[in-house]
């Protein structure tokens, strides 16, 4: 009889789950500590990095140490990470190999993934997901892993509507494998001297509270004029026109733009889904706008045009196929269609800017931006004469802005992005020297 599985409350991002007796923990956040004998300094150099970053305070409550690396597991602080239990992606680095994907079916309907490469547990695989997301997340495990060893080296286990011919798995399969080194450890104890620090933190927080509470007052009563004086000049500018607001709309570029995180994702599932090599055929690099998805691919020795387009036709019909004048190159084109994010208020350039820049420099993610020229949007004609210029003339501010290279998706990179006047226009993926993922964003943002 199979042991009673038992789901306990996310929190923090860790799920515990209980199999027969053993209570598993899913979420743990791994890195990879560098070579040397301060484990637990280099984690709380880690940790401490992360609070600057995201404001989390994480706790160290896992060291994994192999063969020729050391790992750490961390967790939030207050998230559910108990002494005794263990960690789930651990026991399955140890049971199932070196490097492969698994994801387990949870009674719930959700899965809990882990993955691991030459050892070590990748990052932020470890996780609860519901059907769909875990279902990208193996896609995007399998791309990125993919690239930097052979498709026969990384095994897939889970179940088939995650991945077609992924090997079957349960959670009882990894109970044999728990060891005494999978638990995880205690996390530090409130102390007298701790307790006192919690204290005056606590009254602090309750003096910030109350200032936050003041500026919230007045940031609501600034925007509630600057929401006024946005529309009395909407209002001037239809009255000296025969334009209406939605017509107005139309003037501007970004109203028929896709959100960012709506286009982010659909990129991130069409680039997704091309095969690293098409009959034989390696992929170089694929791009997706608003328009189009192309896909480039390099021969390989003994491979010919025929026998590429003949595959490229059985995988992906409607797609376009070009090679370059030697033969050696071969692209995809398929058509995108995104939908339009609608039109947004303007603000001051220099507010909107600063708030882009704040937003990519606290994730440590390296990034180009310059002004350029404003541009009406595809299809608006301006009248040839009008009483207010604005109607021949772009009203507003234009910044391109570029992100040139990250190894996360832009799924996971642009999670939590909301600003408004930002627009991403295009996504790149390529491969690097040394085989890993990297992709680049394009796109524009938008002030007065």
């Amino acid at each position: 009889m199979p042991p009673t599985i038992t789901i306990f409350k996310t929190a923090k991002g860790v799920t515990p789950i209980k199999v027969g007796r053993r209570i598993f923990v899913s979420g743990l956040y791994w890195q990879v500590l560098p070579n040397g004998q301060n484990y637990m300094q280099e984690a709380r150099k880690i940790a401490r990095r992360e609070r600057e970053r995201t404001g989390k305070t994480l706790d160290v409550v896992f060291l994994r140490r192999h063969v020729d690396l050391v790992q750490a597991g961390f967790v939030v602080r207050g998230g559910r990470a108990r002494k005794g239990t263990v960690a789930l992606a651990a026991v399955a680095a140890d049971v199932l190999g070196s490097t492969f994907i698994v994801a387990f079916a949870l009674p719930d309907g959700r899965y809990a993934l882990a993955s691991a490469i030459h050892d070590a547990i990748v990052p932020d695989s470890d996780g609860v997901y519901e059907f769909e997301e875990a279902k990208l997340r193996v896609l995007e495990l399998w791309n990125a892993l993919s690239g930097s060893v052979g498709s026969a080296e990384l095994q897939v286990y889970g179940p088939s509507e995650l991945w077609p011919g992924a090997k079957p798995i349960e959670l009882e399969d990894l109970l044999a494998g728990v060891k005494r080194a999978h638990r995880l450890r205690r996390q530090p104890a409130l102390t007298s001297k701790s307790a006192l620090t919690w204290l005056i933190w606590t009254v602090l927080a309750g003096s910030i509270a109350v200032g936050w509470g003041v500026w919230e007052a007045h940031r609501a009563k600034v925007a509630s004029e600057e929401a006024v004086r946005r529309a009395q000049e909407l209002a001037r500018l239809r009255g000296q026109s025969s334009f209406s607001l939605s017509e107005l709309a139309l003037m501007r570029p970004w109203t028929s733009q896709a959100a960012v995180q709506v286009f982010g994702n659909l990129c991130t599932r069409a680039i997704g889904a091309v095969p690293v090599t098409l009959d034989g055929w390696v992929l170089l690099n694929a791009q997706c706008n608003a328009k189009a998805t192309t896909a480039s691919f390099a021969r390989s020795e003994g491979r010919t045009v025929q026998g590429f387009a003949h595959a490229a036709r059985a995988w992906r019909p409607e797609a376009g196929v070009q090679f370059s004048s030697d033969g050696d190159l071969g692209t995809l084109e398929w058509p995108m269609s995104m939908p339009p994010g609608g039109d947004e208020d303007l603000a001051p350039m220099a507010q909107r800017a600063n708030a882009f820049m704040s937003w990519w420099q606290t994730r440590l993610v390296p990034f180009e931006t310059a002004a350029v020229p404003s541009a009406f949007a595809p299809g608006y004609t301006p009248p040839k004469e009008a009483s207010d210029k604005r109607l021949t003339t772009p009203h507003w501010k234009t910044v391109r802005w570029a992100i040139k290279t990250t190894q996360r998706t832009p799924t996971r990179l642009l999670a939590g992005f909301a600003q408004d006047g930002t627009r991403l226009q295009e996504v790149e993926l390529t491969f690097g020297s040394d085989g890993q993922l990297n992709w680049s964003l394009k796109g524009e943002l938008y002030g007065e």
